[in-house]
C-alpha cells in the first residue's frame, strides 16, 4: 500500500504540467527578472523540452518548501492580530499581473511584505547584505513592481526565512529588510522605450523572438531552463 502511494505521488510530481496562461501577452510580475526570451516562450505557451520537465518539477518541489514560509507568516500575523490582505495586480497599460504576499497595516502604515523561504547558504548571504542595506537583487524587481502598481502602500519589506533552520542554530530564523520606492528603477525598467517591460511587450506585440540574454547554454540560468534545446538548437 505505502509503495503504491509513494509511486503515485512521485509520478504525479514528475508529470504535472503547468496550466496554460490565462491571458495572452500578459507578463507575470514574479518573473520580470527572468530571461526575456524565456518569458516570451512561457507567455506564448511554448512546449518545453520534454526531457527537462522532470527536473523542473523537482525544482518546484523544493520551491514549495519556500511557499510554506508565507503560510506560516500569515499564521503569525493572525496570532499577533496584525491585519493583512492580499492584492491582485492588473495593469492594462504594461500588461502586468500578479498577486502580492500579505499587505499589512502596522502603526498606521500600509506595508507590502514579500516573503521568501530560502536555503541556508543563500539566507546567510542575504542576511549579511541586509546589514549593509543591500537588497536581494533577485527579488527587488518584484517588490518594486508591487509598490508602483499599489500606490496606497507606504513602503515594502522583504521578510526572508531560513528553511534549513534547526533548534541548535544561533542565528535568527528570519529577518526583515525595509524597501522604499525606487523612482529611478521604475523609470529605467517601466517607462523608457528600451526598458525591460516595454521591450518585452514590443516583442510580444510584434511576435518577434527576443535575442538571448546569456551566451553559454551549459551555465545557469540556461543550464536548467526548460526551453534550453528550443532556444539553442531550434531558434538559432
Amino acid at each position: 500500500m505505502s509503495d503504491q502511494l509513494l509511486t503515485q505521488l512521485t509520478q504525479e510530481l514528475l508529470h504535472y504540467q503547468e496550466p496554460k496562461r490565462e491571458r495572452s501577452n500578459w507578463i507575470y510580475i514574479s518573473e520580470i527578472k527572468e530571461c526575456i526570451r524565456k518569458q516570451y516562450y512561457a507567455i506564448n505557451n511554448t512546449e518545453p523540452d520534454t526531457d527537462r520537465i522532470p527536473n523542473f518539477e523537482k525544482a518546484k518541489f523544493t520551491m514549495a518548501y519556500g511557499n510554506l514560509f508565507e503560510t506560516y507568516l500569515t499564521q503569525l500575523l493572525d496570532r499577533l492580530k496584525i491585519p493583512w490582505k492580499k492584492h491582485r495586480i492588473e495593469n492594462e497599460e504594461l500588461h502586468l499581473h500578479g498577486e502580492t504576499d500579505p499587505i499589512i497595516k502596522y502603526h498606521d502604515k500600509e506595508i507590502i511584505l514579500e516573503a521568501k523561504g530560502i536555503h541556508q547558504r543563500q539566507f546567510d548571504l542575504l542576511y549579511g547584505n541586509a546589514k549593509l542595506n543591500i537588497p536581494p537583487d533577485a527579488y527587488y524587481s518584484q517588490l518594486q513592481a508591487y509598490l508602483y502598481m499599489h500606490p496606497q502602500a507606504d513602503y515594502g519589506a522583504f521578510i526572508i526565512g531560513n528553511r534549513n533552520m534547526n533548534p541548535q542554530d544561533k542565528g535568527p530564523p528570519f529577518f526583515l529588510q525595509e524597501i522604499q520606492r525606487d523612482k529611478l528603477w521604475y523609470d529605467v525598467n517601466f517607462q523608457e522605450p528600451d526598458g525591460r517591460i516595454p521591450k518585452l511587450n514590443l516583442f510580444l506585440d510584434t511576435h518577434q523572438l527576443p535575442p538571448r540574454e546569456f551566451d553559454n547554454r551549459t551555465k545557469a540560468p540556461c543550464s536548467y531552463c526548460i526551453f534550453n534545446r528550443r532556444c539553442w538548437e531550434k531558434d538559432v
